[in-house]
């Protein structure tokens, strides 16, 4: 029996070490997203701006 208890708790630590690789790894892509959707953001103002600048001559 107490082999089963180690079993399992060694069982739910690589579980819980896993998903906090998971979790580690989903804030990582969520991360990259939020900077390439405010760097998509950011040039779209720069253009928004220029072509605002051309119209005023």
């Amino acid at each position: 029996e107490s082999a089963a208890v180690l079993q399992e708790a060694e069982t739910t630590s690589r579980r819980r070490q896993t998903f906090a690789e998971f979790t580690t790894l989903l804030g990582e892509e969520v991360k990259e997203a939020a900077e390439e959707s405010m760097t998509e953001a950011k040039q779209a103002a720069e253009r928004t701006l220029r072509q605002a600048s051309q119209l005023r001559g």
